[in-house]
């Protein structure tokens, strides 16, 4: 995305707060004619007051000050409540878009960054993209009706001084043109180096054991110096820059002050202004010098902005998963789903590798099918086929007949409920986890904690027990347990466990081979698993090589015939 179509997005931000906008405007107007009066007061109350020792003077046009600057700071007042609540709004939008795009984009995406890198990124560039809210952006126009008062007061006073302001123009922005174009290629190394420094970060807490294990603690220490000091430099660069900007700005106002004090005493002495009006003068140049700083300086707080807001823009246009089909003649809701799944023809790759070559099987309403095969065969792929987080290169997936892809995505997945080996667990109770947030399921939850055998779990408050982050409170084997009773909660015709019961004791999973029979005897369910004791239990085994299908048969038969697949669960049996 360039930059055009960035800023445009950027204004975009501030259509859904016309009206406040409009508001915050009209108060800058009311601002504006105040603080272009103010400096004709201060002329009256040198040239009329101090000058002709006019106390009555002196103390009236204080009060007139006084009475308008307070009126002036309490409509600044008004529209700066009106600009938080902008800025607050509109920071809670770019959170919010955020999200619901990360909660629906592909799984590829989470494949190549990792969670930090991923909260790091969004944090910081919604934090730079909101600096468009703060003062010196949004009151643009204030400075322009400042300015516009400015020069009107500097011609009425010496339109001769007034050109050796106007020259100042053009000089501060060809420095600031110069500096913003620094400061752009600074944000965007900075943003970077930030970046890589969130995804090593979380890498060494994942493997804060193995650090330990293998003492790699010196080596780890150098790597967060390295890491660290490429930030903290990038950021020094750009805080450097800042300050450089500001040096640079403070030198030309303060020669512009000096060349208006000794043009100015000139025309003092020779009787072209009053002392007062060299002070009027003074101010009201400031009503010009400053909103053009501000206006010039825009595009260089952009320079830090736009490369956030590009970020930004390109994780909302991450591809997601397709949530809805356009004039699907297929409600899942208004049929009978019996779980049969069948797979024609159907191949994968992954980038340019093929995973998957010509796979074509059939899973009937009701059967217990395993799918066996060597790591790298294909049995991941095929279930992540199935719950439709990838999409077939050629061939087509169908559910009882119907192609998967004229199914509504999310009401095709109420129909799957899937227990992996890596399953997930919310930083809550026990119960939430379970039930995730269905409430209409309570004899189910009964039952299924019961099937699971979780009532071993020894807590004085079973269903208030807090599972901590990804359930580290709890053994592999209790988490895997908890994924199980989920799916008997959800009760949804097709149940797929993934490698569920790797962290199982024999006796746990001679009671989850028992729910084939029981709670599990009318859903489809697809196994994934190597152990012949659950193998044992199902209505036949596809065997995978290589991303095609080798054998499919009962378990006792391939034992039997394919010597590939007996060494292969050999392997997994019980010791």
């Amino acid at each position: 995305m360039n930059d055009k179509n960035t800023l445009k997005k950027l204004i975009g931000l501030f259509k859904p707060h016309k009206k406040n906008l409009c508001f915050i405007f009209l108060l800058l107007i009311f601002s504006t004619l105040i603080s272009s009066i103010l400096p004709m007061f201060n002329k009256i109350i040198i040239d009329e007051g101090f000058m002709k020792s006019d106390v009555r003077t002196i103390i009236l046009t204080a009060i007139y000050i006084f009475l308008f600057s307070m009126f002036s700071s309490f409509l600044d007042l008004l529209k700066e409540k009106r600009r938080i609540k902008i800025a607050s709004n509109i920071i809670y939008s770019l959170h919010k878009a955020a999200f619901n795009r990360l909660m629906k984009v592909k799984v590829k995406y989470f494949t190549d960054k990792n969670s930090s890198e991923i909260l790091n990124r969004v944090s910081t560039d919604i934090s730079n993209i909101s600096q468009i809210t703060d003062g010196s952006m949004l009151f643009i126009v204030s400075q322009c009706f400042s300015l516009v008062g400015g020069v009107i007061g500097l011609f009425i006073i010496s339109w001769e001084l007034t050109l050796i302001v106007l020259i100042l123009i053009p000089i501060e922005y060809l420095i600031l043109k110069s500096f913003a174009k620094k400061r752009k290629s600074l944000a965007e190394k900075y943003i970077t180096k930030d970046g890589e420094y969130s995804h090593w970060f979380e890498d060494s807490l994942n493997g804060v054991k193995e650090t330990r294990l293998f003492n790699l603690f010196i080596f780890k220490e150098k790597e967060f110096a390295d890491k660290q000091n490429q930030v903290i430099t990038s950021h020094m660069g750009i805080s450097l820059l800042d300050n450089w900007r500001i040096t640079v700005e403070r030198f030309l106002i303060g020669g512009l002050v000096l060349l208006i004090y000794a043009s100015g005493s000139t025309m003092i002495l020779d009787s072209k202004l009053s002392v007062g009006s060299i002070f009027a003068f003074i101010t009201y140049s400031t009503y010009v010098t400053t909103p053009i700083s501000s206006m010039l300086n825009i595009g260089y707080l952009l320079s830090g902005i736009m490369p956030s807001a590009r970020r930004y823009y390109s994780l909302l246009e991450e591809e997601i998963e397709a949530c809805d089909v356009e004039s699907a003649n297929y409600d899942v809701k208004l049929l009978n789903p019996f779980g049969s799944i069948q797979f024609e023809n159907v191949s994968f790759a992954y980038d340019t590798e093929l995973i998957l070559s010509n796979v074509n099987f059939t899973i009937g309403s009701h059967e217990k099918v395993a799918i066996v095969g060597m790591n790298g065969s294909g049995k991941s792929t095929i279930l992540n086929l199935i719950q439709r987080f990838y999409e077939p290169l050629t061939g087509q997936i169908l559910f009882d007949g119907v192609d998967i892809k004229a199914i509504n995505l999310n009401e095709y997945r109420e129909l799957i409920s899937t227990v992996s080996q890596e399953i997930y667990l919310f930083d809550t109770t026990i119960e939430n986890n379970i039930k995730l947030y269905s409430e209409n399921h309570e004899e189910q939850y009964r039952q299924a904690i019961e099937a699971t055998q979780l009532l071993e779990k020894d807590t004085i408050r079973f269903e208030d027990y807090v599972v901590g982050s990804n359930g580290n409170k709890l053994s592999g084997g209790q988490k895997q347990k908890i994924a199980i009773a989920r799916a008997l909660v959800k009760s949804r015709p097709m149940v797929i466990f993934d490698e569920a019961t790797s962290n199982l004791d024999l006796h746990s999973e001679q009671a989850i081979n028992h729910l084939l029979d029981t709670a599990l005897s009318n859903n489809t369910v697809i196994i994934v698993s190597h152990r012949p004791e659950i193998l044992k239990h199902v209505d036949r085994v596809i065997f995978l090589e290589k991303g095609q299908v080798s054998a499919i048969g009962l378990h006792e038969k391939l034992s039997y015939t394919n010597e590939r697949y007996r060494l292969i669960t050999q392997q997994h049996q019980f010791v």
